[in-house]
């Protein structure tokens, strides 16, 4: 609908794939530096800063996988250009409640030209992208994009279940107050502006967008939690030996919403 109603466009773009294994070079599948802050990023946005990063855009690009060379290659998506939007989008910052980080990213971009964000990839994971809709064969939605319109479609379902199309969805958010989004910093760029640019594309107020409540990251004895290197603290065991009402409130004390902070027992004990 977005494709065919002029939304969306579908056209020729310039994208990157591995030259050794071949696999197309996003998300998970690339990393190297942020074009933004110059860390260490894979492919959709920056842990760090929250930049939208692309296998094309991300310096010293590598294939995650196996390390190869990245090499240039041209497809026929669907891509959303975000400029076409500035304006909705401009009118739904204006209104919304974000921290300075969150402005601090939009106004990057707003000085910088907002970007192309592709709808979907020719690539082996993710939802089929129908190849009669803007897409050729082998395509799959970009993870991102099918959260965004699962928000859209989810949200008008719960409000008239009959919706099934950008024009019922559309119709049924006309009875939304304003919503709010609860994210983490690196997931900026797709509260902040992907979805708010796929919302206007879908033809919803821009007024509609309240604010959004952004957590930094919590960090365990100065380090990121990571269950794969068992650097963690686990509630059951946690809550075996503590009060769970004080852990509560310690946590609510303690969490980073407005910038970084770091748990330790010694802290917690104190």
């Amino acid at each position: 609908d977005l494709v065919h109603g002029g939304a969306a466009a579908a056209e020729l773009t310039v994208l990157t794939r591995c030259a050794d294994c071949r696999a197309t070079l996003h998300h998970a599948y690339v990393s190297g530096e942020c074009p933004r802050c110059g860390r260490t990023s894979s492919g959709g946005t920056c842990e760090a800063c929250g930049a939208f990063t692309t296998a094309e855009n991300l310096s010293r690009a590598r294939c995650a996988r196996c390390g190869g060379t990245p090499e240039a290659f041209s497809a026929v998506i669907p891509v959303l250009r975000l400029e076409s939007y500035r304006a909705a989008l401009t009118h739904a910052w204006s209104g919304a409640v974000m921290p300075a980080r969150v402005r601090s990213l939009i106004g990057y971009y707003l000085a910088r030209g907002l970007p192309d964000v592709p709808l979907a990839y020719p690539t082996d994971w993710g939802i089929p992208a129908d190849a009669g809709h803007g897409c050729g064969d082998g395509q799959r939605v970009d993870v991102w994009v099918e959260m965004g319109l699962g928000l859209l479609a989810g949200v008008a379902r719960q409000i008239d279940p009959a919706a099934g199309t950008l024009g019922g969805y559309a119709a049924a958010w006309r009875h939304v107050g304003q919503r709010w989004h609860f994210l983490g910093i690196d997931n900026a760029f797709y509260f902040g502006l992907l979805f708010p640019g796929l919302f206007a594309a879908a033809g919803l107020e821009p007024a509609g967008l309240g604010g959004l409540v952004v957590n930094e990251f919590y960090l365990l004895d100065g380090l990121k939690f990571s269950t794969s290197r068992g650097h963690a603290v686990w509630a059951h065991e946690f809550l075996a030996s503590e009060d769970p009402a004080l852990v509560r409130l310690y946590l609510c004390w303690d969490r980073p919403d407005r910038f970084e902070s770091v748990f330790t027992r010694d802290a917690y004990a104190e």
